[in-house]
């Protein structure tokens, strides 16, 4: 049952680790995606002669994108990324507590092999010194 439980973390540590990987990707398109707006509408802005009709809408709207990808990728850092890596930094003491089972069962293995070795021996003495250390 427990091994059970160690492969679905595993598989956890694995989405997690693929998860934060395209995440960080989206996260650099959106910034990319962000300056490719801001050039768009800074190249409309140079091309819009003043007495043109809208000129004055074109640098809010600007503005306006500018503040719209400045707040989408807070809220993606804030609301997706942090919390991911906050769930990503319980794995180091997960791994750990299942490696001392693992350790544990090792000794306690090693242990119990000795004690049927002893017993198959007929080896009284030496069973009790070995139960004794256990």
């Amino acid at each position: 049952m427990f091994e059970l439980y160690v492969h679905n973390f595993n598989n956890q540590v694995l989405s997690a680790n693929r998860l934060q990987k395209e995440l960080k990707r989206y996260i650099d398109c959106v910034k990319s995606m962000s300056a490719a707006t801001r050039s768009l509408h800074e190249a409309l802005e140079s091309i819009y002669e003043p007495d043109w009709n809208g000129h004055e809408s074109v640098g809010t709207m600007r503005q306006t994108s500018d503040l719209l990808w400045e707040d989408y990728q807070n809220r993606l850092v804030e609301q997706v990324f942090n919390p991911l890596l906050s769930y990503q930094s319980k794995f180091p003491e997960v791994k750990r507590r299942i490696e001392k089972r693992g350790r544990k069962m090792i000794d306690f293995d090693s242990a119990r092999h000795a004690v049927e070795a002893s017993k198959n021996k007929k080896d009284e003495s030496r069973v009790a010194k070995v139960c004794d250390f256990n």
